[in-house]
């Protein structure tokens, strides 16, 4: 329980049943030292007769000072009766810091009752004025020691007839605090009707308490307050993180104070499907906490009906554990992706019930790192962040697949080294799906490239026919159709690769390539303006060159279906047709260059008009930059498969 807190809060009730525990053990304490001094007294009167030196009553009211094991042996009297006590100053402090302890369930009880705090103002002032006495530390005179120690009430008060006193009020409240138990929960002075509802918040924190782990936290206390139910939750082992609950008939408020805004904007999020009236967020100074500053808001759920109140009371249980080191397992996921997508992380996780415990229990953010190291150098270079290499998306959803499986796989009593190998499974998964993704991507491209490739063979078979124009300008218009759907394609990878700079090769794959689709296009455009009286040896020469650039184009799409199956275990017959079909597209384009220089010796030697001699020129060398654009393709593919995936 977060006394101070409370207290602020003004839920000063709740603390009663465990401020009583407090105090009795004090009490067990406060009795020790003055059984110390009276020892020491003692053995100050009678050095010659052994006496006790306490150490194991000490260890029993956990003292952890052992200095105090020599107080009694080494308390001296001098000629004037008066005693040396070691240790006397610190014996004192502890005496009144005990007696203090004690007093604290007479001022909660006070707080209630106007007769309890009479009761408490005149305990304190009696504290006060034996707390006020001066006693000589170096000379303790036998009165002295007396008001201390002496439980004699025919004389004056001393601070032991106020501890008796105060033990026989802490007995008293004791009798009245029940010590019974709801679902977990420590319970007082509740009505009948309330068990129902405290069992049904209970069962929503046992629900979900397993995925703490051995944190601490979710304790809870239940008593009535006037004609309220209250409930507290201490949630963590923050001081200002705690969560109140008031339930009067069908209304209930919850009072939620927290040292993060953002922990307390994700709590207000996990309550979507609720009808809550949420009042402004209240932040305060305090003096009992670091930062000094904590936050407040309010909450209020009208029940509809008694079963409304329960399903409300279940859920909110249920959503405690999620706030548990929550800051920190954000700071470890702010690691990976950006500030907005860990808060997305954490909602869902607790949406779906998994708890980020188990995450931080398996290291966090170092398992990620292990995780990633594990994938080979070449996965993640210098400079490079998580969400780039994977994308953004990837990483969002990896990083849930992190938490899902740390959650259910420790819970489920899977061991840490199966946990970390589903993980890095699931990561290798992930690269050879983006892997595959700009692959096929890349696969379409290059089927319109052999789509536009079709069309300027055709239309370059076609130019001799008598309805060679119609036909050609079909034709041209199905080629620009096929290069308007591979630049849609081009952009789609540039999107892609912008999110991941490990698929950032295929942005240069797919650039030559759309050159050929540029160039290919290009010449379908112009092979309307050819005459159809070409003569057939030129005509031959152009349809050798425009059927060596459809098989560059196969043998180039070949070699991307092909590295769709190479990876690490590949066999030696998948890596030999990869690099065969690109061998192939590398032999077809220096076929074409020599074929160029062969259309062009024709096209000079039998066209003499100038014009027919531009348009027949820029056709073949837009075919052979087509040709080139395809070679340059499929080295940069082989380059990436050998270099990149198979290093893996």
């Amino acid at each position: 329980m977060k006394y101070q807190i409370i207290n602020e809060l003004g839920a000063f009730y709740l603390l009663l049943p465990k401020a009583v525990n407090d105090a009795l053990v004090a009490n067990d304490r406060v009795k020790y030292f003055f059984t110390l001094l009276q020892l020491a007294k003692n053995s100050a009167d009678d050095p010659e007769n052994d006496h006790p030196d306490l150490k194991k009553e000490r260890l029993i009211c956990n003292i952890n000072n052992t200095s105090f094991d020599t107080v009694i042996k080494q308390t001296t009297k001098d000629e004037m009766n008066n005693y040396k006590i070691p240790e006397l100053s610190l014996i004192l402090e502890n005496i009144k810091s005990n007696i203090k302890e004690m007093l604290i369930p007479l001022e909660i009880s006070g707080k209630v009752s106007i007769d309890d705090n009479a009761k408490f103002i005149n305990y304190k002032n009696r504290f006060e004025n034996l707390a006020a006495l001066q006693h000589d530390l170096n000379n303790l005179s036998s009165l002295m020691i007396n008001q201390i120690i002496s439980a004699n009430r025919d004389g004056s008060d001393s601070l032991h007839i106020l501890v008796m006193d105060l033990h026989k009020e802490l007995n008293n409240l004791q009798s009245i605090i029940s010590n019974e138990s709801i679902g977990g929960a420590k319970v007082y002075a509740i009505q009948e009707q309330d068990r129902d509802l405290i069992n049904a918040f209970m069962s929503g924190i046992n629900k979900t308490s397993l995925l703490k782990f051995d944190h601490e936290g979710l304790g809870t206390t239940a008593t009535r307050s006037g004609g309220s139910l209250i409930i507290q939750n201490d949630i963590g082992a923050t001081d200002a993180h705690v969560l109140v609950i008031k339930i009067e008939n069908s209304t209930v408020t919850m009072t939620y104070t927290d040292v993060h805004m953002q922990r307390l904007m994700f709590f207000k999020s996990l309550f979507e499907n609720f009808a809550i009236e949420w009042q402004e967020i209240v932040s305060k100074n305090s003096n009992f906490q670091d930062k000094g500053v904590y936050h407040m808001c309010i909450g209020i759920y009208e029940a509809k009906d008694v079963a409304d109140l329960k399903n409300y009371l279940n859920y909110l249980g249920s959503r405690i554990v999620f706030l548990i080191d929550w800051n920190r397992a954000r700071k470890r996921l702010r690691n990976f992706v950006n500030k907005n997508d860990c808060l997305d992380i954490l909602k869902w996780a607790a949406d779906n019930n998994y708890g980020h415990m188990a995450f931080l229990r398996m290291g966090g953010d170092q398992l990620v790192y292990d995780t990633i190291e594990s994938m080979g150098k070449n996965f993640i270079k210098f400079g490079q962040q998580f969400d780039e290499v994977l994308g953004r998306e990837n990483a969002i959803d990896f990083l849930k697949f992190v938490i899902k499986t740390s959650s259910t796989g420790l819970l489920g009593g899977k061991s840490e080294s199966l946990i970390r190998n589903e993980i890095r499974a699931e990561l290798t998964n992930y690269f050879q799906s983006a892997y595959h993704d700009m692959l096929d991507l890349a696969s379409r491209h290059a089927t319109l490239v052999l789509e536009i490739a079709t069309c300027v063979r055709d239309g370059v078979i076609g130019i001799r026919s008598t309805e060679s124009k119609e036909l050609l300008e079909k034709n041209a218009i199905r080629a620009k159709k096929w290069e308007t759907k591979a630049d849609l394609l081009m952009n789609e990878m540039r999107f892609k690769t912008k999110k991941s700079v490990e698929t950032a090769a295929f942005q240069e794959i797919l650039h030559f390539s759309d050159d050929a689709a540029d160039a290919l296009e290009e010449s379908a455009f112009l092979l309307p303006l050819v005459p159809n009286d070409v003569p057939s040896t030129l005509h031959a020469s152009l349809q050798e060159l425009a059927e060596l650039v459809i098989q560059g184009s196969r043998e180039y799409l070949k070699a991307i279906e092909n590295a769709k199956y190479i990876q690490n275990s590949t066999s030696r017959e998948e890596i030999e047709d990869f690099l065969e079909a690109v061998d192939n597209v590398f032999m077809l384009e220096h076929r074409a260059d020599d074929a160029l220089r062969n259309t062009k010796v024709i096209i000079m030697k039998e066209t003499n008009d100038n014009k027919q001699i531009h348009i027949l020129s820029e056709i073949t060398n837009n075919i052979e930059t087509a040709s080139d654009g395809l070679m340059k393709a499929s080295l940069e593919l082989r380059d990436y498969v050998l270099d990149e995936l198979m290093a893996k």
